[in-house]
This record gives C-alpha cells, structure tokens and sequence, in this order.
C-alpha cells in the first residue's frame, strides 16, 4: 500500500510538473533562427549609404561574411543589404551593432542587429548566435522605435510613445529591470514608463538615459561612480534621477565615466578617472556630477565618449575640439603628449588649420577616433589595429588619416565600435 501510494503521489508530481512546463513553453516567445536581410538584386552602388572597415570579428561589420571569409578590411565596404533604408538612430556597443531603419516614403520603422551575441544583445532569443549581416528584430516590429542606444553588451530602444525596451547582458544590473538577469528578447523598462525618455548611452555595465524636460536617469554598475548619483556603490539597479540642478540637452557615458551638458554650455562628469578622463587630476574617481573646465571658458556645442573609452571629448560652439584622458594610442591627436591627459587639450585637423571649417560629428572608440567636418570630410587617428584606422598601417597614429568611401561621397557622420567604424554618407 505504501509502495503504491508512494507510486501515485510521484505519477501526480510529475504530471503536474509536465502542466507546468507546457504553460512556460506557450507564455514564451516562439525561438526561431531570424533570416538576414539580404541586398536588393538590382542594387547600384549610389544607393548605398552605410559603409564600414575593420575587424570583422563575430560578424560585426555586416557585409555577410564571416570572420573566416574576412578578417578584417581597412577599405570601407558598403552595407549593401541596408540600401533603399532611411537610417533613423545607429548604435555600436563592444562587437555588435543596433540601427533603426525606415522605408524611403514610409513612417514605420525596424529594428536591425548584428555582429556579437554572446549575452542575447541582438534581442533575436539566442545566445552564441552571432550575425554576420543586418538582422531584423521581429519583437520590435510595430513599435514605432525612434532610437536606438548600445552599451559593451546591452541595447535599449525608445518608442514614439515613449516606451523603453532593453535587452542583452545584465551583470549589474544595465537593462534596468531591477535584477542582473540577461535578456534574449526586448523588455519593456517599466521603471521608465511615462518618463519620456529621449536618449541613452551605455558604458560597459551601466547605462544613462536624458528626459524629454533635461533630467538624467541612471542605472547599472557603480564601482567607480559612473551612475553619478553622489555614492560609489557595487550596482544600482532600480533607475535613479540625478541631482543636477541644471537642464541637460545631450549625454554622454564612456566605459566607466558620465559626461552631461547643460542648455548653457557646461559640461558636467562623473565616475572613473584613473585616466584623466574626467579632464581633472589628483582624484581616481568622482560620484558626483562635477564641471570639467574648458579653456577659455568657451560654451560646448557637443559631447563624446564611448562604450568602451576612457577618454572624452567636447566640441565648443566655435567648432573647436578639445580632448583628454587615456592616450596610449595617441588617440588625443596631438603630438608628444603623455599616456594620461588631464587638461582639455585642442586638437586641429590638417583640413582645419584655417579655422573656416568646422567638425560637426565625432565619435571615440576604445582607443580611437573618427570625425566629421562640415563640408563631409571624415578623419580617423589613433590605434589603426585590424584596419579600424582606415588605412593599410597598423601602427598607431597621432595624424589624422582622410578616409574616402566609392564614389568620392561626402560623409554626414560616423561611429566607432571596439574596433571597427561605420560612416554614413551624404
């Protein structure tokens, strides 16, 4: 009798358990392997607008072939299977890739990932499933996404009606969601729900996002400050306002550091400053929103840093470009100067010494830089490593390189990954 009861208690159990597993199985999205866009059959090369070099490790630079096919290239290739798409937003985190795109005439927008996916940062419900060209986000169809923000890891999009979705690696807590866990589909952040958030930028582990009325919202890793909220903690993981008394009209987050900059021309900077990259000496790190001094005292027009750099940027309404911070790759442009920059330095183009040309873009790698003028002339100095550079050199370089795409097209901006650059032209 005992035996039999034992029997029939654990035939109930697992029944139970199989009800279960079933009810999962239907409340989860269906995984199924998302086909990449492929380039329309009648393309013509003045058609193209997105064009990329570098390394091609994990798919990254989206041309369709793998990083056995390509290893790396220095000559800009086209993204030919985004071709007839209006680009909307563009974000590149460590080795992946996230763009907004709509149809020429159309309101709708999609969403396209590609390149690493070892954390689900392609939002397409896998893991170890890199892609090696554009990939539609199915999840994000609909949505109405306006732009798009990457971390080393991580993805966070804004919708028209002012939804917030993340997705990709959560070690310390940079989705937003109140815990660590990875996410291998978009989210929705409801922390954020009815914030109006109209922007975001990721560091490594953590993640800052700018409000339609000039606040700034942080969350993620705090080992060094980078949230800014006046502590350093291990992670802070519920969204948190910081307290800055001034309107705040761009962000900008490195790898372990903020920047913000005011509606009158103050910049303002926060977390890790092991390598000057808060423009100050003496201190290792700040948890407190802090002025960064520029010389002469000019107002700043635009602020730069990245996923992956420990070093800053700022253009000022003059057009003029100041950097500072890490510098082992002479990626500060100016000859002769040490690892570490502590003061805002100018940094002068050979296309720019008359100062009658101005950059209108720039954008910092993990040790290098890529800029644009007014007039569509693209510029790339520092680590020329697996081609980034532009160029067939692999040495370091404090000068400038002129990089050309097909066709002698000017170029309208750009943006650096880890080690690899996507321009987008005229």
């Amino acid at each position: 009798q005992s035996t039999w009861g034992i029997s029939f208690y654990i035939r109930v159990c697992m029944g139970l358990l199989e009800e279960i597993r079933a009810a999962k199985k239907k409340a989860e999205p269906t995984i199924t392997s998302p086909q990449s866009e492929v380039p329309p059959p009648d393309l013509k090369e003045e058609e193209i607008s997105l064009y990329v070099f570098g390394s091609n490790e994990y798919g990254r630079l989206g041309v369709g072939q793998s990083p056995e096919q390509l290893a790396c290239t220095s000559q800009p290739m086209g993204i030919a299977s985004l071709a007839r798409k209006k680009v909307i937003s563009f974000a590149i985190g460590a080795a992946h890739n996230v763009v907004c795109c709509a149809e020429e005439g159309s309101d709708d927008t999609e969403v396209y990932t590609w390149g690493k996916c070892h954390f689900g940062q392609l939002g397409h419900g896998e893991q170890f499933t890199d892609k090696h060209a554009p990939t539609r986000v199915s999840a994000l169809s609909g949505k109405h996404v306006t732009w798009v923000a990457a971390g080393e890891s991580h993805v966070l999009v804004g919708t028209r009606d002012w939804r917030v979705y993340s997705f990709g690696c959560g070690y310390s807590g940079p989705l937003g969601h109140g815990d660590e866990s990875h996410q291998f589909f978009p989210k929705e952040i409801e922390k954020l729900r009815n914030q109006q958030i109209v922007s975001a930028k990721g560091g490594q582990a953590h993640t800052l996002t700018l409000t339609s009325d000039g606040r700034v919202i942080a969350f993620g890793k705090n080992l060094h400050g980078q949230c800014g909220i006046g502590e350093v903690t291990s992670v802070v993981l519920v969204p948190h306002v910081l307290s800055i008394d001034s309107r705040i009209s761009e962000i900008a987050s490195g790898r372990s550091h903020g920047m913000a900059l005011t509606q009158e021309g103050v910049v303002l900077g926060w977390g890790a400053n092991h390598y000057c990259q808060l423009g100050i000496e003496g201190v290792e790190l700040n948890p407190i929103p802090s002025i960064i001094p520029i010389p002469g005292n000019v107002p700043v027009s635009k602020i730069a840093s990245g996923s992956e750099s420990n070093f800053s940027a700022v253009i000022t309404i003059d057009g003029k470009l100041f950097m500072f911070g890490h510098n082992a790759c002479d990626q500060i442009g100016v000859p002769r100067l040490p690892i570490c920059v502590s003061v805002p330095t100018m940094v002068v183009l050979p296309s720019l010494k008359d100062q009658t040309r101005v950059i209108q873009h720039i954008s910092l790698g993990s040790d290098n830089v890529c800029c644009v003028s007014e007039d569509g002339e693209c510029w790339t100095w520092g680590s020329r490593n697996m081609g980034k550079g532009g160029c067939t050199s692999a040495c370091p370089n404090v000068t400038p390189y002129k990089i050309s795409v097909a066709r002698a097209k000017k170029i309208e901006w750009c943006i650096c990954g880890n080690n690899h650059v996507v321009v987008a032209t005229q």
